[in-house]
């Protein structure tokens, strides 16, 4: 399904609080939204999301703070 967004995910089975973690890329915001309210419709599944940088996306952020 997230392919279909232009996206590609990894799925890590974890122990603990959650069962699984997937981490995805997508194109943009939007395509990720469109992903998880699409997985969240079927009322099977809770999702929690965290947006994450790269170490060079987060240095072209921090430099343009000074």
């Amino acid at each position: 399904m997230l392919e279909q967004t232009g996206g590609k995910q990894q799925v890590y089975f974890t122990m603990g609080e959650y069962d699984f973690v997937v981490i995805a890329e997508t194109p943009n915001d939007e395509a990720v939204a469109k992903f998880l309210l699409s997985v969240g419709k079927q009322g099977n599944v809770r999702t929690k999301t965290l947006k994450a940088w790269t170490d060079a996306d987060a240095a072209k952020i921090l430099t343009q703070l000074q």
